[in-house]
């Protein structure tokens, strides 16, 4: 699957699994990702790199969510409320992003994301590790997504019993 808006092309991927085989395969990785410029080459290389890091981990049902040309600053895009739409659907198990500043700049905006995805039982991760430690609101990202992610893995001890 694939959404393109048009004239304002933008890619996102993200994904959730499951716990058995059989939901993991049935279960759509979804790739976010977003450029506030249009610029094709900046979302295709967005895509390739989200997509070697999905196949590299196992993700094979991967699902392309682009919003190519929109500000990270307005949450109001085509391709995460696709995304969102689908994570309610119960379509999305997973969701990648190359970095947090992709989802959101704004950190109540991204902050209510991770909260979403975390309702609907999707796990958020990002392809890299680098958090823009230069900027104001990254050290609070970089927190947020280590408390987030140590949650999760709390989490999966306590079901796994």
């Amino acid at each position: 699957m694939e959404y393109a808006i048009e004239n304002k092309p933008k890619a996102a991927v993200y994904a959730r699994f499951g716990n058995e085989d059989s939901q993991k395969d049935e279960l759509v990785t979804a790739l976010y990702c977003r450029t506030a410029q249009a610029c094709d080459m900046a979302i295709t290389n967005q895509e390739m790199t989200l997509r070697k890091f999905a196949e590299k981990n196992g993700n094979r049902n991967i699902a392309i969510y682009s919003d190519n040309g929109y500000s990270g600053n307005n949450f109001d895009r085509p391709a995460i409320s696709k995304l969102k739409e689908d994570a309610e659907a119960g379509i999305v198990g997973f969701v990648l992003v190359k970095d947090p500043a992709r989802v959101s700049r704004n950190i109540l905006d991204f902050d209510d994301f991770l909260d979403f995805m975390y309702d609907m039982g999707i796990e958020v991760k990002f392809s890299t590790g680098d958090f823009s430690l230069g900027k104001p609101y990254s050290a609070v990202l970089k927190k947020r997504q280590e408390i987030y992610q140590q949650f999760l893995k709390s989490k999966k001890r306590t079901t796994a019993v």
